[in-house]
């Protein structure tokens, strides 16, 4: 009998929920320190347009 791919069939550990949260919060806060540092003003297309390049 051929076993079938199925996510139930998948024993992979998962990584705590909590660790995705730290690490956006931690690549906002990096952000945010640039920009600070630099003087520079947030820009909401060049957020977008990065956005867009990762996605396709």
């Amino acid at each position: 009998m051929k076993r079938t791919f199925q996510p139930s069939n998948i024993k992979a550990k998962r990584k705590p929920p909590k660790l995705a949260a730290v690490a956006l919060a931690n690549k906002i806060a990096r952000i945010a320190w640039k920009m600070m540092v630099s003087g520079e003003a947030y820009n909401p297309a060049r957020a977008l347009a990065g956005a867009r390049d990762k996605a396709a």
